[in-house]
């Protein structure tokens, strides 16, 4: 009787040490998923912000290729913008100026215009839509005044003596402020400077 209750007793023990043994396994299995789960979230997460940086550079590289830089004349103390056929006076904020010239598809008689920004600007790696929306200055030939909304806002033209009428647009956009303070660039600051334009 004394050995019967022994053995009994012996494979009560075992088993509850069997139970003890494959609840911790059972843990130690749903730490290491929880582990493992972790760091595959965090690699996703890495990698999407690799993969987006990459297109956001890509992106940039493609616009900022069909960008002019003006083309400066230290002896006549001029900046040319040939495809414009207009000059600057040389100074610290035209020496900087970059442009790109498209067609306004959004109007019922679409037309050539001009986005003028800076270097440093168009460095600064933004979304794609605020990569077109952050010029800081439009420039169209037109007769009049015709800004595209109430963020553009007119300055005051200038007749050229070819005969052309230079409207310039100061863009006052509030979600380009932040880069626009990184880099430097001033919509009013850059479109004083079209004041002084000539045409040749």
């Amino acid at each position: 009787m004394k050995a019967a209750r022994k053995n009994v007793s012996f494979s009560s023990y075992n088993h509850k040490v069997f139970l003890l043994l494959a609840v911790l396994v059972f843990l130690a299995q749903l730490t290491f998923l929880g582990v493992l789960y972790d760091r595959f979230s965090q690699y996703r997460k890495d990698n999407d912000a690799i993969v987006l940086s990459t297109q956001l550079q890509a992106n940039a590289g493609v616009y900022n290729a069909s960008l002019s830089r003006v083309t400066v004349a230290p002896s006549e103390n001029v900046v040319y913008m040939p495809e414009l056929r207009l000059k600057l006076p040389i100074n610290e904020t035209t020496l900087s100026l970059v442009y790109s010239q498209r067609i306004n598809e959004y109007e019922p008689a679409p037309r050539q215009v001009t986005v003028v920004s800076t270097l440093a600007q168009e460095s600064y790696v933004l979304p794609m839509p605020q990569q077109f929306s952050c010029q800081p200055v439009r420039l169209a030939v037109e007769t009049k005044a015709n800004p595209y909304n109430q963020k553009e806002i007119a300055q005051p033209a200038v007749k050229l003596a070819d005969g052309r009428t230079l409207q310039i647009y100061a863009v006052h956009e509030d979600t380009c402020k932040a880069a626009w303070n990184i880099t430097g660039a001033d919509s009013d600051k850059i479109a004083k400077v079209f004041q002084s334009a000539q045409s040749y």
